[in-house]
This record gives structure tokens, sequence and C-alpha cells, in this order.
């Protein structure tokens, strides 16, 4: 496989995201990714970046499987969505502009902002 490893830097992550074709989130299934955030795959989908997950932890919640990225088990699902988005520009322009909707419905400042909102109003 002819991989290009690029060093991530704050300055440069737009700019690196915005030559992407595809957002890879894969995760181990352990115990320590369920507190993670899926902030990586948030980023990917806010960029209209159809994503490939591994279908564990926050994921499940972030990704709705086949309507704005693929949620992947087995290394031949993997490939199979993988193969599937490359092969399929109208499907990864689909699921891209779809997930990109997703993210500024559920995870824009606005929407987070009101819902931190709702909590301290019921705390204090």
């Amino acid at each position: 496989m002819d991989l290009e490893v690029i060093r991530w830097t704050k300055e440069k992550e737009i700019e690196d995201f915005q030559e992407f074709d595809i957002g890879v989130y894969p995760l181990p299934e352990e115990d320590w990714v369920l507190e993670k955030s899926g902030l990586k795959a948030i980023q990917y989908m806010a960029m209209s970046l159809p994503t490939v997950s591994t279908n564990y932890g926050t994921a499940i919640d972030i990704i709705d499987h086949g309507q704005n990225s693929f949620l992947a088990n087995t290394e031949e699902e993997w490939l199979d969505r993988l193969t599937e988005l490359i092969d399929d520009a109208q499907l990864r322009n689909q699921l891209g502009a779809n997930a990109r909707k997703t993210v500024k419905e559920r995870y824009a400042t606005d929407v987070i902002r009101h819902q931190y909102l709702q909590i301290l109003n019921q705390v204090i």
C-alpha cells in the first residue's frame, strides 16, 4: 500500500483535511476508547468528508451508518466501505454533505451552547 504520512500541526490541520477524500477513524475495541469523544470523526464530517469508523464507542452516536458515513466491524467491511467510497464520487459527495449537515445540527457551537445552558439552568 502506498501511503503518505502527514505530520499533524495545528497550523496546517484544516489545510491538510481539505486534501482528503475520505475520513478514516479506526479504533481498537478496548475500554479506554469508550471515553473518547469522537472528535476526529466530527472533524472529518465537519469538512464534508464521508468517514469510515470502527463501529464502537461514540462513533455509534455520531455516525448514521449509510446516511452520513459508514461504520465497520470487520476487516472485510472496512475494505468494502472504503472501496465503495473510492469508486463512487457521487456517494462520497452525498455522504459528505450529509455528514456536514449532521455536524451543524448536532455539534455546532450554537447547538452545544444551548445544551450547556439548559443543563446549567437545571442545576442552578
